[in-house]
C-alpha cells in the first residue's frame, strides 16, 4: 500500500520522507495558536505565513514574534514590517557579513542614504554603478575609484588580491536588515524566552509518540 499523503521532504542535502512541521505558542497561556506543514525544508520563508496564522487567531493585529535564525530572511521581516508585526530573529552566521583574510567587510562601510553612496573607513565615497537579480530580488554594487584606492594607507586590509578598487553590495530593501540588527541588539534577552515557550510542546509530543524525530 501506498499512503497517498506522503511526500519526499529535500532538507540539508537529504532526501527523507515527511513534513517540515511549524508551530507558534502564545506566551501568556502557553497553547499552541497555530501550526503547519509545509514541503519546504528552509524555515526562512514562513516567519510572515506563521505570524499571519497567530494574529488571525489570537485576534491580534500587532503581534510581536520570536523565532529561531533559520527564519531569518530579509523578504520575510520586510513583509512583516509592512503588515505591522514585530519579529525577533537572530542573525544566522552564514548572514553576517565578515572581511576575509582580515580584510575590512561590508560592515566597515558607511551607507549614507542621503546621497545613495557608501563611505569607507577612510572617508572615501562608493558610487552605485551596476544592479543584478537574485532570486527576484535586486541587489545594488557600489565601487571606489582606483585612484582612491591606489594612494590609500589602508589598501591592503580592504582589497583583495589582484583588486584596483572595492566593491560592496546592498540588496535593495537593505534598510530593513539595518532596521533588524539594531533592534536585536536591543532585544537579545527576548530569545531566551523563545526556547521556553516554543521546544517545550515538541518535545512533550516527541516523548509521547516514543519518538526521537517527529
Amino acid at each position: 500500500m501506498v499512503d497517498a499523503d506522503a511526500r519526499l521532504l529535500r532538507k540539508s542535502g537529504k532526501t527523507v520522507g515527511g513534513y517540515n512541521c511549524r508551530i507558534a505558542v502564545d506566551d501568556r497561556h502557553k497553547l499552541i495558536v497555530a501550526e503547519d506543514m509545509v514541503q519546504d525544508g528552509s524555515a526562512s520563508g514562513q516567519l510572515e505565513p506563521m505570524l499571519t496564522k497567530s494574529s488571525e487567531a489570537t485576534g491580534t493585529a500587532r503581534l510581536i514574534g520570536l523565532a529561531d535564525s533559520s527564519y531569518f530572511s530579509g523578504s520575510q521581516l520586510r513583509s512583516c514590517e509592512e503588515k505591522g508585526m514585530e519579529a525577533y530573529v537572530p542573525i544566522p552566521n552564514h548572514a553576517i557579513r565578515r572581511g576575509k583574510g582580515g580584510r575590512f567587510d561590508s560592515d566597515d562601510f558607511r551607507y549614507d542614504a542621503q546621497d545613495g553612496t557608501y563611505i569607507c573607513p577612510t572617508g572615501q565615497r562608493l558610487t552605485r554603478r551596476r544592479s543584478f537579480l537574485n532570486k527576484g530580488e535586486l541587489y545594488f554594487v557600489y565601487h571606489s575609484t582606483a585612484a582612491d584606492c591606489r594612494g590609500c594607507s589602508l589598501s591592503q586590509r580592504c582589497l583583495a588580491k589582484g583588486r584596483s578598487s572595492r566593491r560592496v553590495q546592498r540588496w535593495e530593501h537593505e534598510d530593513v536588515i539595518d532596521r533588524h540588527r539594531k533592534k536585536m541588539s536591543a532585544g537579545a534577552s527576548l530569545m531566551r524566552d523563545r526556547g521556553a515557550l516554543v521546544e517545550h510542546p515538541f518535545g512533550t509530543l516527541k516523548r509521547r509518540a516514543g519518538m526521537t524525530i517527529f
